[in-house]
């Protein structure tokens, strides 16, 4: 009798634990997709107010994206820090709408003197209150430098309604 209760209590142990787990997976999903969404929508509203960003649709080829997380895999992967990348971190600081994005543009020539390189950077971002940031990059020697900072009003971005 033991025996069987015992059977019993372990069958829909098991079964309780399997539908927290799917139930975990599918509300795990669901938020990557809220976050995903509202990160694309956020980007969408940014590009749309400096139309200097349509060539990170146009030439695709010679764009590469980067986030906080990308730049500390990147430092892993080196194992140190170089000056370009400490000279990167601090522009991910701060309060912002969804995630901050940082797109390198490899262009043709090279802008001679300071500059012997066709390297441009753009760190976008939305602040909280709605204005699209963008920050104008270019990569010296030891770092990458803050040549120009915009800002522009933008829509503030919320969350789809079936994202909680």
């Amino acid at each position: 009798m033991y025996k069987r209760i015992f059977q019993v209590m372990s069958i829909m142990f098991m079964l309780t634990i399997a539908n927290t787990n799917t139930t975990y997976s599918s509300s795990k999903l669901e938020l990557d997709e809220c976050w995903n969404s509202l990160n694309q929508r956020i980007l969408h509203d940014i590009k749309a107010s400096f139309p200097e960003l349509s060539i990170l649709d146009r030439d695709k080829g010679r764009v590469t994206h980067y986030t906080y997380d990308d730049l500390y895999k990147v430092i892993i992967i080196e194992g140190r820090e170089t000056s370009h990348l400490k000279s990167l971190l601090p522009l991910f600081n701060g309060y912002n709408q969804g995630e901050r994005r940082l797109f390198i543009v490899s262009g043709e020539k090279a802008i001679p003197p300071k500059y012997d390189n066709s390297y441009v950077g753009y760190l976008l971002y939305k602040e909280l209150d709605g204005t699209n940031v963008m920050i104008k990059l270019r990569r010296s020697d030891t770092s990458w430098d803050v040549v120009n900072i915009a800002k522009v009003r933008g829509d503030r971005i919320f969350p789809s309604k079936g994202c909680h």
